[in-house]
């Protein structure tokens, strides 16, 4: 939904902070997720934190990197909030 968002916002908003999210979630999606996932099938939940950790991490870059209010907040918290929950599950694993 955060990449449909930007690319809706493209021409509309500063372009640097939005490639510069589009280049977090595409982190989120490719790296982060992928290897949360990876990890819990392999049975390291200590990577799968790690994973959703960074996930946080690349949402709370996106909305810092907008000087003033980024039109992405909601999409970043939901990420946060998301990525947050699943690290404090799996770390119930460990």
């Amino acid at each position: 939904i955060a990449i449909n968002k930007i690319h809706q916002l493209i021409g509309k908003e500063p372009k640097e902070p939005l490639d510069n999210c589009a280049d977090n979630y595409n982190t989120i999606v490719v790296a982060d997720i992928a290897e949360a996932t990876e990890a819990l099938l392999k049975g390291n939940p200590k990577f799968a934190e790690d994973g959703a950790n960074d996930a946080v991490i690349e949402a709370r870059g996106c909305e810092n990197g907008f000087s003033g209010k980024s039109p992405l907040t909601a999409e970043n918290n939901a990420m946060r909030d998301a990525s947050a929950i699943t690290a404090a599950i799996v770390r119930n694993l460990l």
